[in-house]
């Protein structure tokens, strides 16, 4: 059970197996969502958190146009147990700046804790020729058997990887191999 979903969602599909001759790599192809990956359905949230994804979190201009009173109750309503620390609000009850500072800061928190959507960021690619290998079977006489497969043992060290990396600020995608960078 995910109780909390990380800031950063890291995958790692292990697309290779062993058998008894070889290692292979499974051709299929993968596709997934570049934007919005949701992952709601694998997130177990505590019943509190579980209160504040059914509700709409303030703005700040709304923050903004609240009284102390109306700050103080916004900022008991989005503590969570577990993951923001409780906080003494006696002493800030008439200080209208230092509680909306707070209830922003609370908010960025729980939005942090609640957000159940990731953006793709990059991707890892191995890139390998398939290759015709000998592989001997058994001991004694036994004869080798040929076959062909898309990442044998050979392929996996002489295959290559590639990143397809987003630079955020500019929103443009590049692909690098070693040395090699190129806008995509």
């Amino acid at each position: 059970r995910i109780l909390q979903l990380p800031q950063y969602l890291l995958l790692h599909l292990n697309r290779f197996t062993k058998n008894n001759f070889t290692i292979e790599k499974n051709p299929t192809i993968v596709t997934f969502p570049v934007k919005n990956l949701e992952m709601k359905d694998y997130f177990f949230p505590s019943t509190s958190v579980e209160k504040l994804l059914g509700s709409s979190l303030p703005t700040d201009a709304i923050l903004d146009n609240m009284t102390n009173k109306e700050l103080v109750d916004c900022i008991k309503s989005l503590l969570i147990d577990d993951m923001i620390d409780s906080i003494d609000l006696t002493s800030f009850i008439n200080d209208t700046k230092k509680l909306k500072e707070i209830a922003k800061d609370i908010v960025v928190k729980v939005k942090t804790v609640i957000g159940t959507k990731y953006d793709l960021i990059a991707n890892i690619c191995h890139d390998s020729n398939p290759t015709t290998q000998n592989v001997p079977v058994g001991s004694g006489n036994l004869p080798s058997i040929k076959f062909e497969s898309t990442a044998s043992i050979n392929s996996l060290v002489n295959g290559s990887y590639r990143i397809h990396v987003l630079n955020r600020a500019t929103a443009q995608w590049y692909e690098i191999q070693d040395l090699h960078v190129q806008e995509i």
